[in-house]
């Protein structure tokens, strides 16, 4: 199965920078291992870009080496800086999802997916995305229960971990962005 769009996320100044559009392609490979197992495989791609413009950064100047606020020093910590940004990226998902028939009224899904992107901006005082990489894994579960002819029963969970790394910002203290975090899912559900 392979499929392709485009995708456009346009914001209202003066947050315009972060615009991103550019091409998405997927595929996936859907396969029976038997009556009651299925396996499917998938890999998506997006190359999306965005038009630099100026935002407002708070910077340290010990990390540049640079006089920012032009008061004869370069000591100052969190000095305003309107300097150019780049969201630009390229985004990668590869996943797999086993699915199980468990008798006639539930089913089990269980499913993976990793996901990396690579940000491409060059301006140097882009400490946000330059020389940005980031990963993140998502392991899920879901199962679903028939408990009578229009009444289901969904049970679920998902856990994910997040890891970024910006070789850009040489004032970094570990990531603001790092995560893990679980979920849980509890679904009744009724149909005509």
């Amino acid at each position: 199965q392979v499929g392709g769009g485009y995708y456009d996320r346009a914001y209202d100044s003066p947050f315009a920078t972060r615009d991103l559009n550019g091409p998405l392609l997927d595929a996936a490979l859907l396969l029976d291992l038997g009556r009651s197992v299925r396996l499917d495989l998938s890999y998506d791609f997006a190359s999306l870009g965005a038009t630099p413009g100026d935002m407002v950064e708070l910077l340290d100047e010990p990390d540049f080496s640079q006089d920012f606020n032009n008061n004869g020093n370069t000591t100052d910590l969190n000095v305003r800086v309107v300097a150019p940004v780049d969201y630009s990226r390229k985004e990668h998902n590869l996943g797999a999802a086993l699915r199980f028939a468990l008798g006639r009224r539930s089913d089990l899904k269980l499913d993976f997916v990793h996901r990396w992107r690579h940000f491409s901006s060059t301006e140097p005082l882009d400490v946000s995305n330059r020389d940005r990489e980031d990963w993140r894994n998502q392991l899920g579960g879901e199962l679903d229960h028939g408990l009578g002819r229009h009444l289901d029963l969904r049970l679920g969970g998902s856990w994910t971990r997040q890891k970024l790394n910006r070789a850009g910002d040489p004032g970094a203290q570990g990531e603001v962005n790092d995560y893990t975090h679980a979920q849980a899912l509890l679904g009744l559900t009724y149909g005509f």
